[in-house]
């Protein structure tokens, strides 16, 4: 078992909150995976060092976290920005005296910051859904795209899919690996998903899979030994981070889309399958979410707007259920 304590062996409370923050941002007691230290690191940068970063740990006070909530609102962050960056400082306060760096917390006797979410509730309409379909067909990748459209599943584990993973009877799909493109000259990155599942499939995602499974074969007579994803497998035609993004801008321009993606298309698929009343905990496993608490928030926020789920495009969506 690692001794987490080392990362702060050097520290004292004569050492600084800038100084604090970066073993705390190190440390894999708090296990942050890399994009996410990296952006901590950025928006602490921003918000928080040039506020508290030179305060010695010995006179951090409830002072100093009022001026830093005071600087983040005069930024123009919203409140949800607000709430999370304070709740760190909280975290690396309770991390100083987990290591005995401070003696309380500087939170003692403040009033938290209300968790008050905001959720997108937009959704495509009909005729952006059309305009959608049309420009995904005339894209490079039109299976990718709408094979994300049509199942809400995130791109690296549409990436991940090999043959063995579709039963075309059943019409299910384990999802079970991912890989993720390559950006700025780096490989194909290989992983596991965050739930490995196996997941039931509508029938025109199944039609879909269909079509892309006999491009892949197309590609294994042609080149012999290829790549066993089947969405890279054609070598000449394959999807690349730099392609990707410029269909995306090229789908949104065709579509009168303020931006898209495949994280735009998961959003929609989402809300359209709340709004059609499909169980919360069923669409958690669908999706591959470790929690179900962000669906839950963001059905309650639907509930509220209840004119949202008598609109025509709340049903607009096949939704895939158990076949007996």
């Amino acid at each position: 078992m690692l001794n987490y304590s080392n990362y702060c062996s050097d520290l004292t409370c004569h050492n600084t909150f800038s100084e604090l923050c970066d073993v705390f941002f190190s440390d894999p007691y708090n296990n942050f995976s890399k994009v996410y230290r990296s952006n901590l690191r950025s928006e602490f940068r921003k918000h928080v060092i040039p506020v508290i970063g030179s305060v010695k740990l010995r006179d951090l006070a409830s002072t100093h976290i009022l001026q830093t909530r005071d600087h983040v609102k005069k930024c123009g962050r919203n409140h949800f920005f607000l709430y999370r960056t304070d709740h760190m400082i909280c975290r690396i306060c309770d991390y100083a005296i987990m290591h005995d760096l401070i003696s309380s917390s500087p939170f003692l006797h403040l009033p938290s910051v209300s968790y008050r979410p905001a959720y997108d509730l937009t959704i495509y309409t009909d005729e952006q859904l059309s305009l959608i379909g049309s420009a995904i067909s005339e894209t490079r990748f039109p299976y990718v795209f709408a094979f994300g459209l049509t199942t809400g599943l995130v791109l690296p584990e549409i990436l991940g899919i090999q043959e063995g993973d579709f039963d075309s009877a059943a019409l299910t799909l384990t999802i079970q690996r991912t890989v993720s493109l390559p950006h700025k000259g780096q490989k194909l990155t290989y992983g596991v998903p965050k739930v490995p599942r196996t997941i039931y499939l509508s029938n025109v995602a199944g039609e879909l899979l269909a079509r892309q499974l006999e491009l892949y074969h197309i590609a294994q007579e042609a080149y012999g030994e290829v790549e066993p994803y089947i969405f890279l497998s054609d070598f000449n035609n394959r999807p690349s981070y730099h392609l990707l993004q410029r269909e995306y801008h090229a789908i949104a321009a065709r579509a009168s889309l303020e931006s898209f993606s495949f994280d735009t298309m998961r959003h929609n698929y989402t809300l359209r399958c709340l709004m059609a009343n499909v169980n919360v905990f069923d669409l958690q496993s669908q999706l591959g979410m470790k929690s179900p608490d962000y669906l839950l928030h963001l059905d309650s926020a639907l509930k509220k707007h209840s004119e949202m789920q008598t609109s025509e495009n709340a049903i607009a969506i096949e939704i895939p259920m158990e076949r007996r």
